[in-house]
């Protein structure tokens, strides 16, 4: 049976002749609060029965993810030279101004096609927005801040400017060939030359930034960058799901030219309005059935993901919406709380799917490459230990050292450290103890599940102790992280004042700035002090650690652990310390942090809302249907536990 029959007969539907019904002005009620908030809320947008859409002709608009309704300040205390204002993607329609001129879509220079009653404005890739010329210019404010505060010295944006073209002159792609002409980040001209690059050399150039080799000359993080700058309720959406619908006008305008508002990255807006989104992202498969029918085989075999969203993102179908379709359509959406990336990785800790170190990657194992880079790109890697590859394959080979990934591709991870030295915060710790380190999130799409989903395993592997700096707040009066790692067992059973002058010695001012910058925007309270070095203990059972994993994704998780840490404590002889020299000569520097990307479902009052919320997510995840499962791009993956 083919995809299309699923709906029935179109052409019945059609010759029906049912319109759908005139869903009317749904933002201009709630578009005043907008003036008040920063920040678009996708939430706010109307949620659509799909059966008040049968008759109605719905054409596709791709969009990439920009944020919209902020403005970028910098991804860390460099800031940016260009405070530029985020006006793109799918809730370009939701700003206000835009809401009052009547426009609900921008593009550059392209009508779409005729014929729609509606348009479904459907996700890009999560990364496509960085050919943005607004994203464009996000990075070369960050670059700029870079160089006026020495982070980017003479000789290195020299290396820099070389290197993008050189690579122009080398390359045989058209697009990256413009790179050969490169004015450099210091020209006067720079601007010009952003805006007549294409959008596909753009992408290029963003890309070729990102290098590892181009970071250690300075380079801003760049996924740090298009991480500030995407909208996050689209964090993980899949590519070309359907994310809302626009009711079009049959404007299409020069914005410039009309007196409308305009937009930095393109010159033309479409006429119309939001008028909601359904229940979840609809994926493009139920949204097209007749284009999937049509084209999504070739030769007998179904067509590659990225080639078959090539020839879709050209063709850009308009199809009925009939009875059967909306039914369907309503089926596949009937669930709550879980988006594509969260479900994805709550069934990979659910099945246990974390890659190891030590295994070589191609047969499923964690890169020590890839584990530095996540500490790397987290926000908080300020507060992290910065592991290298080299100490790290040291210690991997002697065996005192694991690092784990979880899933394929995933950016939450932990290690153990099986040799553990807290001498420096005056602690002698017995010959067992295993040391938590190196906890990341930098997953956007995935709230709610790293933090349950290392410690369990973390617990289940035979963590014993950690640290952390208690970065108080008005949310977390003691501290977030050890507040977070309490409630997993972990008791604090000393903490040390930190030392700044220390921290810059070793990691430098620039570091430090950018500690106490983070620190600010996980809400750090002043007034409170500097944030301590605290060190914790497990106070769990070995019992307790048989299918930890479980226990805290999946069953009822009521804590680990009831007795008192106990440890032989001695004379503190650092404020803030060092790890003693690994046999590389390479010196750790303590207070661990998680990236501070995963913990927003922990109450303040230590209560259960984190282990409650994340039962009730793995609930909803073994209550999915098959075609919900599809819906979120899982169908293809075994259903429960391996």
């Amino acid at each position: 049976m083919g995809i299309g029959s699923l709906f029935g007969d179109v052409s019945k539907s059609a010759s029906a002749g049912r319109r759908f019904k005139d869903l009317g002005t749904t933002l201009k009620d709630v578009v005043k609060r907008y003036f008040e908030q920063p920040e678009i809320k996708y939430k706010d947008i109307p949620i659509i029965d799909p059966k008040d859409l049968v008759g109605a002709k719905i054409g596709t608009l791709p969009a990439d993810l920009l944020k919209t309704g902020d403005i970028y300040k910098g991804i860390d205390a460099a800031g940016t030279s260009r405070f530029s204002e985020l006006t793109g993607g799918p809730l370009y329609g939701a700003l206000p101004r835009n809401v009052d001129a009547g426009l609900a879509f921008a593009s550059e220079g392209k009508a779409p096609k005729a014929g729609a009653d509606l348009y479904s404005v459907s996700a890009m890739g999560q990364g496509t927005h960085r050919s943005n010329l607004i994203t464009m210019d996000n990075v070369l404010g960050t670059i700029e801040a870079y160089m006026d505060t020495g982070r980017i010295d003479s000789k290195a944006l020299k290396s820099i400017n070389a290197e993008i073209s050189n690579y122009g002159k080398m390359s045989k792609n058209k697009d990256a060939q413009r790179l050969a002409d490169f004015p450099g980040f210091q020209s006067e001209n720079i601007d010009e030359y952003m805006d007549a690059l294409s959008f596909d050399a753009r992408k290029i150039l963003v890309d070729k930034l990102a290098q590892p080799g181009m970071q250690k000359l300075g380079v801003p993080n760049i996924g740090r960058i298009l991480d500030e700058t995407m909208q996050k309720e689209f964090a993980g959406v899949n590519p070309m799901d359907s994310l809302l619908l626009i009711k079009p006008d049959n404007k299409f305008v020069n914005l410039a030219k009309e007196g409308l508002p305009t937009n930095r990255a393109y010159s033309h807006g479409i006429g119309g309005e939001i008028v909601g989104k359904f229940n979840q992202p609809v994926n493009w498969r139920t949204m097209n059935p007749e284009f999937f029918e049509k084209y999504g085989v070739l030769k007998g075999a179904p067509r590659p993901l990225n080639q078959f969203q090539y020839t879709f993102e050209r063709a850009l179908p308009t199809e009925l919406m009939t009875k059967n379709k909306a039914e369907l359509i309503t089926r596949t959406t009937d669930y709550e709380g879980l988006g594509p990336r969260k479900a994805l990785l709550l069934r990979d800790g659910l099945n246990n799917r974390w890659r190891t170190s030590g295994v070589p990657v191609k047969e499923g194992g964690f890169s020590t490459t890839q584990f530095s880079r996540n500490l790397e790109n987290s926000a908080s890697f300020p507060s992290l230990e910065p592991y290298s590859p080299n100490y790290i394959n040291e210690m991997v080979k002697s065996g005192k050292f694991k690092a784990y990934g979880l899933g394929d591709d995933s950016s939450i991870q932990f290690a153990l450290n099986k040799d553990p030295d807290y001498s420096w915060m005056g602690i002698e710790l017995g010959p067992n103890e295993v040391d938590l380190v190196g906890v990341v999130s930098n997953e956007l799409g995935a709230g709610g599940v790293a933090s349950p989903a290392v410690l369990g395993k973390a617990i289940e592997e035979g963590a014993t102790v950690l640290n952390a700096f208690a970065v108080k707040s008005e949310k977390f009066p003691k501290g977030k992280l050890n507040t977070i790692y309490k409630r997993y067992g972990f008791k604090p059973i000393k903490s040390i004042a930190f030392d700044s002058k220390y921290y810059i010695n070793e990691r430098g001012q620039a570091a430090y700035d950018d500690l106490i910058r983070q620190w600010k925007v996980e809400g750090w309270d002043e007034s409170m002090g500097m944030p301590e070095v605290v060190a914790m203990k497990w106070t769990g059972t070995d019992k307790e650690r048989i299918d930890a994993t479980r226990r805290v994704l999946d069953k009822s998780w009521e804590g680990f652990g009831g007795s008192k840490a106990s440890v032989n404590n001695g004379p503190s002889t650092k404020a803030y310390g060092q790890r003693s020299s690994s046999s590389s000569g390479e010196k750790r520097i303590s207070g661990e942090g998680d990236g501070g990307r995963d913990s927003r479902n922990l109450r303040n009052d230590n209560g259960s809302s984190q282990s409650n919320r994340i039962g009730t997510d793995t609930e909803r995840l073994k209550n999915l249907t098959d075609i919900q499962l599809d819906n979120l791009g899982l169908g293809a993956l075994p259903k429960g536990p391996q």
